[in-house]
């Protein structure tokens, strides 16, 4: 996972000595001017970088074997033995600067599950050093959207922990300062944001008015998301649907065009009251085995004779809008 991050620069301040408070507040006043919702598609801490430069740094690391990089580093007898005891030979070596600080990951599954363990190399051949005594290292703590980032503040090696697993909506940050003893000025910043909607994709049938559908579609994605009653389909057509029992997961139409996240989660059968007596919606959430879609699928259906045919189907996406809530725990 962090080897898809290139090295970016974030400018969160004037230079000046890194310290325990001065962590969350410098990323705070960000958040607060609103830099995070400027850039909607990328993580929080990313979508920072993308709009500043100087004093913070999000690390890239090397793509190497488990010999290569225990080699790299002059690694001592006990980092080599816990690093090779469940490592797989493919990891990545990060540096925090020019600290000597630094950590090995191993990325595992298609959960994308992080494996790290750190190493101080200040002082010649690297040694091992423990993880935060408050940041959860092993198990499936940090999978999928929840990540560590290895990084420093004007400096000095910090490690953050990025959890988006909510949705890109919301964000839980923990931060620490390495300090000659060890991990410690840690703090955390939980920020929400209002969710925005936007067309993902599109599928139609040829003598479908698709920018019809899209702008109707999207007041019943709206309601999805905002938890507000959807009006039952009428029970003529609603019943071949019904009939479909779990199949029903499957009845999202893209006319062919691949779509990952093309299976419904959660679908409901509701009325679409805006193309006249024949058509039906079924609206929920998508999903890709046990990933969910963050977003809402919409599709249309239309009784022609005996039958329905599929109309069209949309997939909305939720992003990161303004900033509705920030709270700073030092």
């Amino acid at each position: 996972m962090l080897a898809r991050v290139a090295a970016v620069v974030l400018a969160l301040g004037a230079p000046g000595p890194a310290g325990a408070a001065s962590l969350c507040d410098d990323l705070a006043a960000r958040l607060k001017a609103g830099d995070a919702a400027q850039e909607p598609e990328l993580p929080v801490l990313r979508a920072l970088a993308e709009r500043s430069s100087g004093a913070w740094r999000v690390e890239a690391g090397q793509n190497l074997t488990i010999d290569k990089a225990l080699d790299a580093i002059n690694a001592a007898p006990a980092l080599r033995k816990a690093a090779k005891s469940g490592f797989t030979d493919g990891v990545f070596l990060y540096r925090f600067g020019d600290t000597g600080y630094g950590l090995i990951e191993d990325v595992q599954g298609t959960l994308h599950c992080q494996n790290l363990t750190f190493f101080d190399a200040r002082h010649g051949a690297a040694r091992l050093i423990g993880a935060p005594a408050t940041l959860r290292i092993n198990g499936t703590h940090l999978c999928w959207r929840n990540a560590v980032w290895p990084m420093t503040f004007r400096g000095a090696a910090v490690l953050a922990e990025e959890d988006d697993a909510g949705g890109p909506w919301t964000v839980d940050l923990a931060l620490w300062l390495r300090e000659p003893g060890g991990w410690g000025g840690g703090c955390r910043i939980k920020a929400r944001f209002r969710a925005t909607l936007k067309v993902e994709s599109a599928h139609c049938a040829p003598d479908a008015d698709c920018t019809a559908i899209e702008r109707h579609a999207m007041a019943l994605a709206r309601r999805r998301e905002y938890r507000l009653p959807l009006a039952p389909a009428p029970t003529d057509l609603a019943a071949p649907l019904q009939a479909k029992g779990d199949d029903l997961v499957e009845m999202f139409p893209t006319f062919g065009a691949p779509e990952a996240y093309g299976m419904f989660s959660d679908p409901k059968i509701v009325a679409w009251p805006w193309s006249g007596a024949n058509r039906v919606a079924i609206v929920g959430g998508g999903q890709l085995g046990w990933r969910d879609y963050q977003g809402h699928l919409v599709a249309v259906w239309e009784r022609q004779g005996a039958e329905l045919k599929p109309v069209a189907g949309v997939m909305f996406k939720r992003g990161r809008g303004a900033l509705a809530s920030l709270k700073v725990e030092n």
